[in-house]
């Protein structure tokens, strides 16, 4: 393999030969300007074959690249349902066994009770004003929502209920 000049000088060094005039070159000359301009064509065309091998390689390195960015992102969604499925399942025994807190060597898990707002689809278009946030897209204000249900008003579609949530400290 023999070392190839960077493409910028090659093309300068065309540029300064065709710059020369023919009728200050012997016939002798001429051949041996012809023959380096061959070469320096040979050598532009290693230049460019390799470039464009590594640009080839590069977009390939990008599409894997990207394919396992998506493949990373399905395992990762994969484990924050696992997550979310433990935790649920510790909470419901924890809860079951009423059980606050359970401590290990390290960690501790500890229940904590909050509420939150469920409301049904179909209600979303029938909620008063108050409890709607107005976004792009329609969706309840379960704080309004849930500050009225405490109240004692009564809103269709929707309930309050009590959750568990797991902490891992």
């Amino acid at each position: 393999m023999s070392c190839v000049p960077s493409f910028e000088a090659i093309e300068d060094e065309i540029s300064t030969i065709l710059d020369l005039s023919d009728e200050e070159l012997t016939e002798e000359e001429k051949e041996k300007v012809d023959e380096y301009l061959a070469h320096l064509g040979r050598q532009e065309a290693e230049k460019i074959d390799g470039f464009c091998k590594f640009l080839r390689f590069e977009a390939q390195r990008v599409d894997a690249l990207k394919a396992e960015a998506d493949y990373l992102r399905k395992r990762a969604k994969s484990a924050e349902k696992k997550i979310t499925y433990l935790k649920g399942l510790y909470a419901n025994i924890m809860k079951d066994k009423e059980l606050k807190k359970i401590q290990g060597k390290v960690y501790s898990l500890s229940l904590r009770k909050s509420e939150s707002v469920f409301v049904n689809d179909e209600s979303i278009d029938t909620l008063d004003e108050k409890y709607v946030r107005i976004t792009i897209s329609k969706e309840p204000n379960k704080t309004a929502i849930k500050e009225a249900l405490k109240n004692g008003e009564k809103i269709s579609g929707c309930c309050l209920y009590e959750k568990y949530n797991v902490i891992i400290k």
